[in-house]
């Protein structure tokens, strides 16, 4: 037997074959049959140089286990580490124990079926059936998956064309009322040394995403102009925190603000100055707005949690509301009083506006109840008889 950097080739009696076989870096042997030691050399070469290349060792007949673990590492530097570790749950804690047995090339439309069914059927550690989400999620990664795979030409063929797509219930973007969002304010105040009360309000009056406002500095905000830039979003994993661009060129956005939102931002400015002076810190241009009284940083699920309790005290315990419904409160409130839609997708930072429209169908339903009431032309008019004149 004749090895090497991590190749080797050997003879197989059963299959009167000499076979050329390199370990991949999923810690799988792939490998190839032929007829002569030379064919085996070559082959071996080819092997090896695929892999110091990081090119892909599979092969369509390869189990599905294999060819999503590369498929996962391959697309992963195109992937913010955020989105990657959403990837990599669907596919090892799902795809790879529900498909993983089955080979590319012979996995079947009833194969992907059966999965679902299996997991819609399984329950979780905490006893909770799989969610129509979860499956969802997973045949959305297959799917992406499965067209790679025939453009890499292991499949002829897209077996999910032949499996109905799993589609979880839609939600609908809760909205605090305005008594609810006054309460909720009110409280905010005196909470928690009032540290959560500006990010509350200015989510409520933007409509900007947690991490969005945790990435703001002063530089990027103008109280005169009454404007925030947004431009960068924080990412915190385990215990680290860092700055991420956001992930569309519509998130990356100039969203102007409410008079009442200047003012408590000039207001909050100067206090920070005051407390910067207590607690030993410095303010500048490059200092984040949301922060503590004692200046240290304000953290993504800290203020989750606090927005948590905060609602509760506020009196709507059994509401469970949580920090992103600031966000809806907001969308919602403009669309009801006649903002275009168009605005409040720019506002909002998405993608396009089928977005907007999809997530607050129910309040364009609304509207358009309210608008179809006031719509009172007479267009019902009778008809005017012209006479005859006599013969």
């Amino acid at each position: 037997m004749a090895k090497g950097h991590d190749g080797s080739i050997s003879w197989s009696k059963a299959k009167k074959r000499w076979y050329a076989r390199v370990t991949a870096k999923t810690g799988k042997q792939v490998g190839i049959y032929l007829k002569t030691h030379a064919e085996a050399k070559v082959e071996l070469k080819k092997l090896l140089s695929k892999k110091e290349e990081g090119i892909a060792l599979v092969k369509a007949s390869t189990h599905m286990n294999v060819h999503l673990r590369e498929w996962l590492e391959m697309i992963r530097p195109k992937l913010q580490e955020s989105t990657y570790e959403g990837y990599a749950i669907m596919v090892n804690n799902y795809l790879i124990p529900i498909l993983g047995k089955y080979r590319l090339n012979k996995i079947s439309p009833e194969d992907i079926n059966d999965g679902w069914e299996k997991m819609r059927k399984h329950r979780k550690e905490n006893g909770k059936l799989i969610s129509e989400s979860i499956i969802e999620h997973c045949h959305a990664r297959l799917a992406t998956f499965l067209i790679y795979a025939m453009k890499r030409k292991w499949r002829n063929d897209n077996p999910l064309a032949f499996v109905t797509k799993p589609k979880a219930k839609k939600k609908i973007a809760r909205a605090f009322s305005k008594q609810e969002t006054a309460t909720i304010l009110n409280t905010a105040k005196t909470e928690f040394n009032g540290d959560y009360y500006a990010i509350i309000h200015t989510a409520l009056h933007t409509g900007l995403r947690r991490n969005e406002l945790l990435a703001i500095t002063w530089r990027d905000v103008d109280v005169d102009l009454g404007t925030i830039s947004v431009n960068k979003s924080i990412d915190r994993r385990r215990s680290k925190t860092t700055i991420k661009r956001p992930k569309t060129d519509e998130g990356i956005r100039l969203v102007t603000l409410p008079p009442a939102s200047s003012l408590l931002l000039r207001e909050l400015r100067q206090q920070q100055e005051v407390y910067a002076l207590l607690f030993g810190y410095k303010v500048d241009a490059d200092t984040n707005v949301f922060i503590r009284q004692n200046g240290k940083p304000l953290l993504p699920r800290a203020v989750s949690n606090g927005f948590k309790v905060i609602a509760e005290r506020a009196g709507y315990p059994d509401l469970q509301y949580h920090f992103h419904e600031s966000r809806h409160t907001h969308a919602t409130l403009m669309l009801e009083q006649g903002v275009h839609a168009k605005i409040v997708q720019e506002r909002l930072g998405h993608k396009d506006i089928e977005t907007t429209l999809n997530t607050y169908s129910h309040v364009s339903t609304t509207i358009q109840k309210e608008a179809s009431d006031k719509f009172d032309l007479p267009l019902d008019l009778p008809m005017e008889r012209t006479a005859k004149k006599p013969d």
